[in-house]
């Protein structure tokens, strides 16, 4: 009986071994799984910021089934902790190195403020329940802030006639502009020879985003005839920035 016994409990303490073994307590380390992240510069491209994540994918601790994988999610989220995009989660082989590279158009739909780029790594495999073999999983998490500044800019929208207090009339030329508050919005504008026939420099612009305008009655600004109808270049930029520049028909009456 005594034998018996001590056939027994040899048994448990070898069930709890081979348990122990397979199943990670909430102490394991990434480290401990093979698995890192290393976050490579930032940079931006054709109007997005991308941020870049190379990853060792790690193996779940003592699996070596056919289950094993590694998956990987990117969630961006703001200062209220509320997801505002997020990018396919993707599954990877085990001890696998692999790079990320989300990408978003932060200045077209995002505002000014603080964002927290989550990865999230998760671990599948397998573990000794103490009878058979079952799927598990450890999801490891890396958190990066990103301080997002909304650049200013601005387009030319339309160009309306408008008639002004002392019966003439002039080209009223519209921009909307997007985080502008304290700007200063400069336009010129060329004939059909490319020669410069106005010029104005505006006064700094008092709310973040909306529509700012010139008025043009057609007068050179040294002075001199009234330019005639036609096509003019109208070339626009904040001080201080590149300009940018679009062609329009103007009326002049």
């Amino acid at each position: 009986m005594k034998k018996i016994l001590r056939i027994f409990l040899a048994l448990v303490f070898t069930g709890s071994l081979l348990f122990a073994l397979y199943v990670p307590s909430n102490a394991v380390y990434a480290n401990e799984c093979g698995l890192s992240l290393t976050k490579n510069p930032s940079f931006s491209e054709d109007g997005y910021y991308y941020m870049s994540f190379t990853i060792n994918t790690g193996r779940y601790p003592g699996s070596y089934g056919s289950y094993d994988k590694t998956k990987v999610k990117l969630t961006l989220y703001n200062s209220a902790g509320k997801s505002v995009t997020s990018w396919d989660e993707k599954s990877y082989n085990p001890n696998t190195t692999i790079t990320r590279k989300p990408g978003y158009n932060y200045n077209k739909n995002l505002s000014s403020g603080t964002y927290t780029m989550k990865v999230t790594v998760t671990l599948v495999g397998e573990r000794w329940n103490g009878y058979s073999y079952e799927q598990a999983s450890l999801t490891f998490t890396w958190s990066y802030n990103i301080n997002h500044t909304q650049p200013a800019t601005a387009n030319l929208d339309k160009v309306e006639i408008v008639r002004r207090d002392d019966g003439s009339y002039a080209n009223k030329i519209i921009f909307g502009h997007s985080g502008a508050k304290g700007q200063v919005l400069n336009m010129e504008i060329y004939d059909q020879w490319n020669s410069r026939v106005y010029s104005t420099t505006g006064s700094a612009i008092s709310y973040t985003s909306g529509t700012y305008s010139f008025s043009w009655g057609g007068y050179p600004s040294g002075g001199g005839m009234q330019c005639d109808s036609g096509e003019y270049t109208i070339k626009y930029w904040f001080s201080g920035k590149n300009a940018k520049q679009t062609k329009r028909y103007l009326t002049i009456y």
